[in-house]
């Protein structure tokens, strides 16, 4: 978001001892350190978006009053909210107390206060705790404390929680804050394991293949030892189309060769190409230039193991005029290509009627029996 005129306006919250900012005999050695309140404006000459000016005003203060910080209450409010009442099952911990702990010393924190979403009137304004570690690890818990028109304001929400370059991307709902320690232990621990995995970008043709010839014991151990491909084509029988695709979990978006392949059923030539993206708590990298991104898959120069990566899926499906039934199963990553243990979803089930439910994919034999009747 750009700046509507060339002037910053800092409120600035400088914490000196008086003897320092008046040295001589005037005053006698304080018992503590006194706190001084400067308003400062400054023509920076330009226009400036958030983020710029952000840098631009701990740049001046480190330059210009060392030991000092910005004045930052919606920051500070937000550093002080306990964690327990976004859930009773999280801690009376402060926010700031409860990211630190969980994230690590080995992760760099930083704070800002930022338009959370640019939809609606007044927009809303969110807090970011943001964690980072190497080139492309990065934690993020947004908390929502008010809008344009009064930053801190109502009832403080959970916004959005994201891990990314630490394995496949995680973003998390409102209701899994509960969870969100669990998952940056597991997000830790795939860092480690998956660094190993050397870089084999999944090609769909590749993964469905794969997904035919997966055991469907291996999915669920009381199915019996035949192929995904050989199940499902010996059930659906007349009536029935079995469709196979390739898709990805958070962080991932798909591109096409060309812009005839943009649309809800592209023809069969279209070749589909999945990127990792800058999370969206970078906007000024949009649009991307994946070839200088260090965390993308594109990237030209030396690709590191560790960048934005996703879980991928082979979605299948099987369809006639009035019914189907799908369900994804992951066989590794985008970035990676297949490998470890494939994993099947719960399989959905949907008819014209909106009739709609969700059942393991044990059931689905049954299922669709029922279906054909």
């Amino acid at each position: 978001m750009k700046a509507n005129c060339r002037h910053l306006y800092f409120l600035l919250s400088l914490l000196f001892a008086s003897h320092f900012l008046l040295p001589g005999s005037c005053f006698s050695e304080p018992s503590k350190p006194v706190d001084y309140e400067i308003h400062i404006t400054i023509d920076t000459n330009k226009t400036m978006t958030s983020e710029e000016a952000d840098k631009f005003m701990e740049d001046f203060f480190e330059k210009n009053f060392p030991g000092s910080r910005p004045y930052t209450p919606v920051v500070d409010y937000a550093k002080e909210l306990k964690m327990n009442i976004f859930d009773p099952g999280l801690p009376d911990e402060s926010f700031e107390a409860w990211f630190t702990r969980i994230v690590g010393p080995e992760f760099k924190i930083t704070w800002k206060s930022e338009i959370c979403d640019e939809e609606g009137e007044p927009m809303p304004v969110c807090v970011t705790a943001l964690a980072t570690k190497g080139d492309c690890g990065q934690i993020s818990v947004l908390i929502m404390t008010g809008n344009t028109s009064d930053s801190i304001s109502g009832e403080p929400s959970i916004f959005r929680i994201y891990i990314a370059g630490l394995g496949p991307t995680i973003e998390l709902y409102k209701r899994d804050i509960v969870k969100f320690e669990e998952k940056v232990g597991n997000a830790k621990e795939r860092a480690e394991s998956f660094a190993s995995i050397p870089l084999n970008h999944i090609p769909e043709a590749e993964a469905i293949e794969y997904a035919k010839n997966i055991e469907i014991s291996v999915l669920d151990n009381r199915l019996p030892n035949i192929s995904l491909g050989k199940w499902l084509n010996d059930m659906a029988g007349p009536g029935w189309k079995v469709e196979w695709a390739l898709s990805s979990g958070d962080g991932c978006y798909e591109t096409y060769d060309n812009d005839r392949c943009f649309r809800v059923d592209p023809p069969k030539d279209c070749v589909r190409r999945y990127k990792t993206y800058r999370p969206y708590w970078q906007p000024d990298q949009w649009p991307r230039n994946d070839e200088n991104d260090i965390c993308s898959s594109e990237y030209k120069g030396k690709q590191t193991t560790r960048g934005f990566d996703c879980w991928a899926y082979v979605n299948v499906r099987l369809k006639n005029t009035l019914e189907s039934f799908s369900f994804n199963i992951r066989v590794g990553t985008i970035r990676k290509g297949t490998f470890g243990q494939p994993i099947a979803g719960k399989v959905s089930y949907f008819t014209k009627d909106k009739d709609f439910r969700h059942f393991p994919v044990f059931d689905l034999s049954e299922m669709l029996l029922e279906a054909g009747k």
